[in-house]
């Protein structure tokens, strides 16, 4: 085993100290800097001991109401539960997934509009720039008719988000 190499982990600190050129130069001691340097690590212990401490007395003087918060959720846990097997809330679920379906169908019925006035606006003008307010303007007014405010606020912010980031292409969005 001649070639073996045996690895050993330092656990002292190594102390780095500056050339006596830059000592001289910027008037600061290795000394100065090594007493202050444990200065700062004796501080920052103490600070961490204190947030322990701190922790712990919190946690010692709220652990009646961190239990009763935890039975309280629990309890919550279990109302919601029962009350999702209620038959009035299953009502509720079953008229959204109706609703939910007539949306999708509407949409469906609708694509073909949109993409056939789509096409005709690149048909009819020719130039980009004019093709495009055309397409924004066209993208305003189905925002104005199918999405609501906060959706419409929410599309604007992704929009403004989005000319924010660098190479992205502009596209028009609905509702903006």
């Amino acid at each position: 085993m001649e070639n073996q190499v045996t690895l050993y982990k330092n656990t002292e600190r190594q102390n780095k100290f500056l050339s006596p050129e830059l000592e001289k130069a910027i008037e600061i001691s290795n000394k100065e800097i090594q007493e202050v340097g444990h200065k700062v690590r004796k501080y920052k212990k103490q600070v961490s001991e204190i947030y322990d401490k701190m922790d712990s007395y919190m946690d010692q003087q709220t652990h009646k109401e961190r239990k009763d918060l935890e039975k309280a959720l629990a309890a919550l846990e279990l109302k919601i539960n029962k009350v999702r097997d209620d038959d009035k809330y299953k009502a509720y679920e079953k008229e959204v997934e109706y609703i939910e379906k007539k949306l999708n169908i509407t949409m469906e019925n609708i694509f073909p509009y949109y993409a056939k006035a789509v096409k005709r606006i690149h048909n009819v003008y020719a130039d980009k720039e004019e093709r495009s307010q055309k397409l924004i303007e066209f993208h305003e007014v189905l925002g104005e008719a199918f999405l609501s405010k906060d959706e419409r606020k929410v599309l604007n912010i992704i929009k403004d988000r989005m000319k924010e980031l660098p190479h992205v292409v502009n596209l028009p969005l609905i509702g903006l």
